[in-house]
């Protein structure tokens, strides 16, 4: 008589952390980490929303990376699906130097903002 663990299939092999290939590019982070710039100048926008004056200049500085800048020409807008956004202009003081950004937050569904839109303001549309 055969055991029964002879019958059974072996467990499934536990699944490589990341299948990649040539047409399926490797997907991003959903989320910016916490010290990026990114995610100061997110939150900076998203602070602008409640703000006494919404569309009056910000300043944002990064202690972890020590970039700073201003946030400024705060327009408020929709989203197509109805969601409050901040279009707005950022410059980003480097050790490289500075340079302007356009940019574009918009409120998540569930409550937090997100940067849909950050690119260097001389940067030419794909087109």
């Amino acid at each position: 008589m055969m055991p029964l663990s002879a019958w059974t299939s072996t467990p499934p092999a536990a699944p490589p952390a990341e299948d990649i290939t040539g047409a399926i590019p490797k997907p991003k982070p959903a989320n910016p980490a916490a010290d990026s710039d990114g995610e100061v100048i997110r939150r900076t926008v998203e602070r602008s929303a409640t703000a006494p004056s919404p569309t009056a200049p910000l300043a944002w500085h990064n202690p972890a990376t020590g970039n700073s800048g201003t946030i400024s020409g705060l327009v408020a807008g929709r989203a197509r699906n109805g969601a409050a956004c901040r279009d707005f202009q950022a410059t980003v003081a480097t050790i490289g130097g500075v340079r302007l950004y356009s940019g574009r937050a918009c409120q998540g569904y569930v409550g937090p903002w997100d940067l849909v839109r950050f690119d260097p303001a001389d940067a030419t549309p794909a087109g």
